[in-house]
Order: C-alpha cells, then sequence, then structure tokens
C-alpha cells in the first residue's frame, strides 16, 4: 500500500470515529439545543384550559419564548432556551382564573399580598423540572403582558 493510500485510509477512519462519537447512541434522543424549563400546570379549573405560557428572561431585552397548549394538557415544556434567568408566566384564552404562573407566596405586612415571580437560574443545555405554574387570578395588572405570536 503506497503512503498516499495509507493517508486516505487513515483520514477516513479518523472520520468515521469523529462521526460515531458525535451521534447519540442507540436508542437515546438527542438534546435539544439550549436549556429546558418543564413542570405541572395546577389550574383550578376541572380541565386545564389552553393557554399560552412564557419563559421570559429577566435581563435585557427580556426576550420571551412561548408555547401554546391544548385543553387539559397538565404539563408544559419549553425547550431551546439559552442561559440566563427567566420568570415564566401563563394566561389562558378565555374564563374565570386566566394569569398566573410560577410563582411564590410572599410575607407583607398588609393582605393581601399577591403571590409573587420566581425567577430561576437555567445553564447552558440544563433540564429543570418543577417549575410548576401554582397560582391562577382573574386579574393581575401586575403581571407581564404575553405576546400573542
Amino acid at each position: 500500500m503506497s503512503v498516499h493510500a495509507m493517508r486516505v485510509a487513515a483520514l477516513a477512519t479518523t472520520l468515521a470515529l469523529a462521526a460515531c462519537a458525535s451521534a447519540p447512541a442507540p436508542g437515546r434522543a438527542e438534546r435539544p439545543a439550549g436549556g429546558r424549563i418543564e413542570g405541572v400546570i395546577q389550574h383550578p379549573a376541572h380541565v386545564v384550559p389552553p393557554m399560552r405560557i412564557c419563559a421570559i428572561a429577566t435581563d435585557p431585552p427580556h426576550m420571551p419564548h412561548c408555547i401554546d397548549t391544548r385543553a387539559g394538557d397538565d404539563t408544559y415544556r419549553i425547550d431551546g432556551l439559552p442561559a440566563g434567568d427567566y420568570q415564566v408566566f401563563a394566561e389562558a384564552a378565555k374564563g374565570l382564573y386566566r394569569f398566573g404562573g410560577h410563582l411564590q407566596a410572599v410575607q407583607c405586612i398588609r393582605a393581601p399580598c399577591p403571590e409573587q415571580p420566581k425567577t430561576i437560574a437555567l445553564t447552558a443545555g440544563a433540564l429543570l423540572d418543577g417549575i410548576d405554574l401554582t397560582f391562577f387570578d382573574e386579574a393581575r395588572a401586575d403581571l407581564p403582558a404575553l405576546p400573542s405570536d
């Protein structure tokens, strides 16, 4: 075998090994680019209404990453998020208790105190589960308006 043929064979072997190393193992799905946030929708309605759910970056330009759910969906997942800090909000298209999100109860001197957005930190490629949507109200002027598309 000539030197040129041996170099071509070595290059072909190297390329084949590199392709195998970057391919997912059989039976394993490739992980989506970016991070992922997911959780349970704990809406008070008997059947969870269709809603828009958005993870909104807390740093400018406050880019929203939104999904739409269907009636009866009691979980959500937002894929492909860049690393950063987010707050997650939800808005149902109609019905009672339209506005909510991943909120936390706070203590205050005067009652009632509305629940406040809970900021979550997402690292590159991370999966954050348990980012549940737990508090819904009929009206919340202090929550951001979610983009329609």
